[in-house]
């Protein structure tokens, strides 16, 4: 029979469990303690990770994983993410003894605007990831001209704009890049951005990689997504959302407006090529209004000289539209 589980609260968990017994008692009792185990290893996704008669799971794409390889995949991934695993993900990913290089970095960045309600400047900071938290849960905290964080009462010039009308709102993301060859012989990158404290626009965000060696990607995955109860919008090598050459790739993400309190945005490709001695990453966020368009967020070209490495937006008004994250610059490992 199949037993469907739901948690309630903020955490929804649809997860079919195939239990075959042919009666009860003895070694099948057994057996349904061990998958009810299973149940609350921490599995928290609104995306069906299938629970089989021998306790490994096999997620969206048909890849299964045992419970040995979860555990260790959850260090790194939360289960939206590992759905979407392929079975050489799977096994490479959860595999300590593979050579996979993971940088990360905590950016806050704090707008300014007018009593209109119009952007005047913005402060960007890369940071701790205790500051990026801290930004989260406590609304005084901003990134001042100096590119440093401190709380507004602290600061007469800031306190005084507060006065007359102006206002500040800080946002904070977590952005983690990856480079790693499979055990099916492609060599792979991801890109994973999880936005702590929620930005104040939402238009057309643009992740995208570069990389020196002209090759051909495949496997092009992109997706965001809100809260446990938002479906993912998801992207793939024909969507038009993606721009593809052989020295880059990106994906435009319009982020939803239904997103309150939650985001996450995800890109991996592969290669059959080595993508060169680094791979580059960006994640560039909109912060103007007029960001709204999928042309304007396709303007670029790759070069090391565009934001983050990465993107190169000949127009200045355009290049300006986004926040000029510095991006990540991640050696194959050895």
């Amino acid at each position: 029979m199949d037993v469907k589980f739901r948690i309630g609260g903020d955490i929804e968990l649809y997860i079919t469990i195939k239990l075959f017994l042919i009666e009860i008692g003895g070694k099948n009792m057994k057996k349904v303690l061990l998958l009810i185990g299973c149940l609350f290893m921490g599995i928290n996704s609104a995306n069906a990770l299938t629970l089989n008669d021998d306790s490994s799971l096999t997620n969206d794409q048909g890849a299964k994983i045992s419970s040995e390889q979860y555990q260790i995949l959850k260090e790194n991934y939360n289960d939206r993410i590992i759905d979407t695993f392929t079975q050489s993900n799977v096994n490479s990913l959860s595999n300590k003894d593979n050579k996979i290089e993971r940088k990360v970095t905590y950016v806050v960045t704090t707008y300014r605007t007018d009593r209109l309600g119009n952007i005047v400047d913005s402060n960007t900071i890369e940071t701790s990831e205790e500051e990026a938290y801290a930004v989260a849960t406590d609304d005084s905290l901003v990134v001042n001209s100096q590119g440093k964080l401190e709380k507004i009462q602290n600061n007469p010039m800031m306190r005084a704009n507060s006065v007359i009308g102006g206002q500040y709102s800080t946002e904070s993301k977590a952005i983690y890049g990856e480079y790693w060859l499979g055990d099916d012989n492609l060599y792979w990158g991801s890109l994973h951005v999880v936005w702590i404290k929620m930005p104040m626009i939402k238009q057309f965000d643009v992740m995208a990689m570069r990389w020196d060696n002209s090759l051909t990607v495949m496997n092009v995955y992109g997706a965001q997504w809100g809260d446990s109860t938002q479906k993912m919008t998801t992207y793939d090598e024909s969507s038009k959302n993606v721009k593809k050459t052989n020295y880059g790739i990106g994906i435009s993400m319009n982020l939803h407006d239904t997103y309150k309190n939650e985001c996450e945005l995800y890109m991996r490709i592969a290669s059959r090529t080595k993508f060169g001695t680094y791979l580059h990453a960006t994640y560039q966020h909109a912060r103007h209004s007029n960001a709204n368009t999928l042309a304007i967020s396709q303007s670029y070209t790759f070069s090391s000289n565009g934001l983050g490495g990465v993107l190169y937006y000949s127009n200045a008004t355009y290049r300006n539209y986004y926040d000029g994250m510095l991006g990540l610059s991640m050696p194959f490992p050895t």
